[in-house]
């Protein structure tokens, strides 16, 4: 009988369940196993990985799992940050079903910690706003026609100390 069981299985399991651990106030079990799996049939599918660069395939994977899981956090951050700026016009179900009372609290006590950290460093607030979905260029770029003096290189040094602050902070 032939063994149909996918070679990222164990991956996708043992990761999932680690970062389940640090971020469940943020997402469930079933979603981070659902977002590595789309992660690693990506690459697979791209054949992003190249062996003669050096590195083994599973260091290649755990990084871009470790990177993946980053961006998400600055996502969900970003997003809640933004519900959480404004009233709710009306009760959705979809609403309900996601911001239990207890996970609103729970989220808006960590996007409280990493706004407190994020202001001791200059300009994060803007580049948060972009992470993502611009690039350094980008970035840099809408910020100067919001009249914010702020260079390539200073926009990609402060997406470099963001990063590090949401590994330090939630994935450590």
């Amino acid at each position: 009988m032939a063994n149909n069981v996918h070679p990222y299985t164990d991956l996708v399991a043992k990761y999932s369940k680690t970062y389940y651990r640090r971020m469940s106030d943020l997402f469930e079990l079933e979603d981070i196993a659902q977002e590595l799996w789309l992660l690693l049939l990506d690459i697979q599918n791209k054949g992003s990985y190249k062996a003669e660069k050096g590195a083994k395939e599973t260091t290649f994977l755990i990084s871009c799992i470790r990177n993946h899981m980053i961006n998400l956090i600055i996502k969900e951050v970003r997003e809640r940050r933004t519900v959480f700026a404004y009233e709710p016009s009306e009760n959705t179900e979809a609403a309900d079903e996601i911001n239990t009372p207890e996970s609103l609290v729970i989220t808006k006590q960590i996007i409280g910690r990493l706004q407190v950290k994020m202001e001791k460093i200059k300009h994060a607030d803007f580049v948060v706003q972009h992470m993502g979905t611009h690039s350094v260029r980008e970035i840099a770029d809408l910020a100067k026609q919001e009249g914010i003096k702020i260079r390539k290189s200073t926009v990609h040094n402060v997406v470099q100390k963001i990063r590090k602050m949401v590994e330090q902070n939630i994935l450590k």
